[in-house]
């Protein structure tokens, strides 16, 4: 069994999984569930949403995890919440080591981008980005004044250099990899008219870019590459988004927990093939990471009441 511990407010992400007969049991529960069982069922259990919580929760989190770790046979763990970092601080190891030609830096820091133009965007959520491409410093620091005059949290604030190239004229591509426990495979392309590629544009990918994608899939291009990014992160499952400039990979952000969707129609062939590829690989991994031990005894309760009190007085509905 592989048991998901996720946001409360963000279950919807896995739903195709669990509406599906797969060759594994798949469970997901908030953290509130994992905290109030008397017993830990054995089980893979797959820690995400870690970039929304406080830093009392992700405390917490580590603390579950360590103890699901030392479980016994039968208990499973995969990303550590005390071993994974920001988007922030992902962004500028990369940099740091060669990996990302682009740096970022938090509002706080005072430091000012080496190259422009630049964006603004929040660390603690998936959305877009706060500000439009800004391209010069004066023009940035009257963007984050405006921000912080309309109530938006400095220590969230998130300046990244823009670090993109369209495929094609006037399009542009992002490209996602998974990793699930030790198998990292590439999965799928968006394509968008616009440089902040997100949910893609209908009929905006020609055939050749579909069948670029296929190839991308079989050959399972990059993965050594992001094996080395995931592993920099500390991430075991989830997904990473990135982009080609120049040749090279550039990476943008890794989701602990992604929407996975099904694959289902599509009027280009070839990307009915792919998504259906994708999935079968997604799949195989699940399997993969399943715990198999199923007579060792059932795990004691997690206790740390100090810790537990600090997680139950966070109320704050997040985004």
């Amino acid at each position: 069994m592989v048991i998901f511990l996720v946001d409360r407010d963000h279950t919807k992400t896995l739903s195709a999984v669990t509406r599906t007969r797969l060759p594994c049991e798949i469970r997901v529960h908030s953290f509130e569930w994992a905290l109030q069982q008397k017993t830990l069922p054995r089980a893979t259990y797959v820690f995400t949403d870690m970039e929304r919580m406080d830093v009392w929760q992700q405390t917490v989190l580590a603390k579950l995890f360590i103890h699901i770790q030392q479980a016994g046979p039968g208990y499973r763990a995969l990303n550590n919440p005390a071993a994974i970092g920001d988007r922030g601080a992902l962004l500028r190891k990369l940099h740091d080591q060669g990996l990302n030609d682009f740096n970022a830096y938090r509002v706080t820091e005072n430091r000012w981008p080496a190259r422009y133009p630049a964006f603004v965007r929040r660390m603690s959520m998936h959305t877009k980005p706060v500000t439009p491409l800004l391209h010069t410093q004066q023009a940035l620091q009257d963007a984050l004044g405006e921000l912080l005059q309309s109530g938006e949290a400095q220590s969230d604030l998130l300046i990244i250099e823009y670090c993109a190239q369209p495929v094609a004229e006037n399009l542009y591509r992002k490209l996602s990899s998974f990793k699930i426990g030790a198998t990292v495979f590439f999965t799928h392309t968006v394509h968008d008219i616009k440089w902040l590629v997100k949910h893609g544009r209908k009929n905006s990918a020609t055939p050749e870019l579909y069948q670029e994608e296929l190839d991308m899939i079989l050959d399972n291009r990059f993965s050594g590459h992001l094996s080395q990014v995931f592993d920099i992160a500390g991430v075991e499952y989830g997904r990473v988004d990135f982009g080609i400039v120049d040749g090279r990979v550039q990476v943008y952000e890794i989701n602990t927990n992604p929407f996975v969707s099904l694959p289902g129609h599509h009027p280009n062939p070839i990307r009915v093939q792919s998504k259906k590829i994708a999935w079968e690989k997604y799949v195989e991994s699940l399997v993969r990471i399943d715990t198999t031990d199923r007579k060792a005894p059932a795990a004691s309760r997690f206790e740390h009441p100090q810790l537990q009190r600090k997680w139950r007085g966070v109320q704050i509905k997040r985004p």
